[in-house]
C-alpha cells in the first residue's frame, strides 16, 4: 500500500470527506484527489497531513498490516557495498530507493529532528533553572533588585530560546 492510500484509508477510517481533509489542510478537494493517488509526498504536505489526523508521521506510511523492515532493510542493505559507499554515493542511492523507502527515511529523518530539538529545548530550561540558583546565590538581599533583574533576563532569554529560536527550526 502507497501512502496516498494509506491518506485514503485514515480519511475514510475517520469519516472524512475529501473536502473535510481539504478544508483541514487548507487546499481544494481535487488536490486531496491526486494526493490520493500519490505514492510519494512533498515533507510538508506529510506534516500537515499527520498533524491533520493527529498521528505521528511514520504513521502516515504504513498501516497495520505493513512490516516495514521486512522490506525497507532489504532494500537499504542491497544498495550500498561498504559504509564508504553508502557516505560518497549517498544521493546516488537515495534517488534509487521506492518512494516508499525513501518517504520512511525521511519520516524518521524528522522525527530524530524533532526529538533533537524537544531535547535541546528542556536541556535550555535545565541550564537557565541551574544558572538561575547560581546567580540567585551570588547576591545578598543588600542586591535584591539587581538579583531579580539577572533572573528575568534569564528567564526571558531561555523563553526566547525556547519559543521562538528552536520553534523556527523544528517541522
Amino acid at each position: 500500500m502507497n501512502i496516498g492510500e494509506n491518506i485514503q484509508k485514515l480519511r475514510k477510517r475517520s469519516n472524512m470527506t475529501q473536502q473535510d481533509l481539504a478544508d483541514s489542510l487548507g487546499i481544494s478537494r481535487s488536490a486531496i484527489s491526486r494526493i490520493e493517488s500519490k505514492s510519494s509526498l512533498d515533507t510538508d504536505l506529510l506534516l500537515r497531513v499527520s498533524k491533520a489526523f493527529n498521528i505521528p508521521l511514520i504513521a502516515l506510511l504504513y498501516d497495520e498490516t505493513n512490516e516495514p523492515y521486512e522490506y525497507i532493510a532489504a532494500e537499504v542493505l542491497a544498495f550500498p557495498k561498504s559504509i564508504r559507499d553508502l557516505h560518497s554515493n549517498n544521493i546516488e542511492l537515495y534517488r534509487k530507493l521506492p518512494d516508499k523507502t525513501r518517504n520512511f527515511i525521511r519520516a524518521i529523518g524528522i522525527e530524530i529532528y524533532n526529538e533533537i530539538l524537544n531535547s535541546e529545548s528542556k536541556a535550555v530550561e535545565n541550564f537557565s533553572k541551574g544558572l538561575q540558583g547560581n546567580i540567585a546565590a551570588l547576591f545578598d538581599d543588600a542586591n535584591s533588585s539587581l538579583k531579580k533583574a539577572c533572573i528575568k533576563f534569564i528567564d526571558d532569554y531561555t523563553n526566547y530560546w525556547v519559543n521562538e529560536i528552536l520553534k523556527e527550526r523544528s517541522y
